[in-house]
């Protein structure tokens, strides 16, 4: 049994009414590896294609799909699965193939940067957490607390610039409308997908979840193409660079977390602050590369760093402004 297989079922199963959020089967198997978290992410986006597509072989193995009536999942689901991951399949095939092409060319005739940089922002996240807003054509946009976004949309495009912040993107399909995100000056170059950006002062990343996209920059000749699971981060003065990404620790915000990895505890600690609370501060320079891992709530710095402490060489004092100081213990 592949993920996708897998993937395929669970995909049944909530269609049918299951509530996949509270079963323990779905829970546990969705949980047990990266890989399964990203079949389930692909397998979402093929299932939205197939919804409001009219090629009569996938709608059939999607009807072939409903119509089945086993109920166990250890003896029954294979027949389910068999149309399902053939119709996922034959999606994926053509979302990489052929998507990856179109987005290409799209990049190279759609005019960048629709949206103006001193563009007012339509959508703006408070400080109490993540806030989702639904875009004029229905697709969805998650904004991190703080993040602005502007939208500039018209009979033929589809155009959003991510102001500050970070911004997670649900995009519904449009081929007679393309849809591009602008962040500084990079765009992003969308064929309905699920894809996050981020814009700090320092740099940009956007991290493709699913589906095809291509980014163009003011350097680069060819449009960057990336595929699920990579990120694309610039800088200015340095080369673009492509690299795979955790998706799991890159989307933890959208649930009030952050993740961790063997991250120095200069960058972790930045990364709470951003989120708000009376700010953590290292008072040693000997600790800002201790490399720290783990997941934790946003929104307090001060119980970031105690939580850490108990498990590093880290001394944690607090401060009047009810912060905390952090040294080596």
């Amino acid at each position: 049994m592949t993920a996708d297989d897998a993937a395929a079922f669970w995909l049944v199963q909530r269609d049918r009414g299951v509530v996949l959020e509270k079963d323990p089967r779905f829970i546990a198997w969705l949980a047990a590896s990266q890989a399964h978290h990203q079949a389930w992410q692909r397998a979402l986006a093929i299932w939205r294609q197939i919804g409001v597509c009219s090629d009569p072989l996938l709608d059939a193995m999607r009807k072939e799909a409903f119509s089945a009536r086993q109920s166990t999942f250890t003896t029954y689901w294979k027949p389910i699965a068999a149309s399902l991951a053939a119709a996922v399949l034959i999606g994926v095939t053509g979302w990489y193939v052929i998507g990856a092409q179109t987005v290409r060319d799209m990049a190279a005739i759609a005019p960048t940067q629709l949206v103006p940089t001193a563009a007012e922002p339509v959508f703006v996240a408070g400080t109490n957490g993540p806030e989702s807003f639904s875009l004029p054509d229905g697709s969805l946009v998650t904004l991190n607390r703080g993040s602005e976004l502007a939208v500039a949309y018209s009979g033929t495009n589809r155009a959003v610039r991510l102001l500050k912040g970070e911004a997670f993107f649900a995009v519904i399909h449009d081929p007679g409308r393309p849809f591009t995100a602008d962040a500084g000056t990079y765009t992003v170059h969308d064929l309905g997908t699920d894809f996050n950006v981020r814009l700090t002062e320092q740099m940009l990343s956007v991290l493709l979840v699913t589906g095809a996209l291509s980014v163009t920059t003011p350097t680069d000749q060819e449009p960057i193409v990336l595929v699920p699971g990579q990120r694309l981060n610039a800088a200015s003065g340095q080369p673009t660079q492509v690299v795979d990404a955790d998706m799991s620790q890159e989307l933890s915000w959208r649930l009030m977390f952050v993740e961790f990895q063997n991250e120095p505890l200069e960058m972790a600690i930045a990364e709470v602050n951003r989120y708000g609370g009376a700010p953590a501060r290292i008072v040693d320079a000997s600790v800002r590369n201790e490399r720290v891992s783990g997941r934790f709530r946003t929104g307090d710095p001060s119980r970031f760093a105690m939580a850490l402490a108990e498990v590093y060489p880290l001394n944690v004092m607090s401060r009047a402004d009810g912060g905390v100081d952090i040294s080596r213990r």
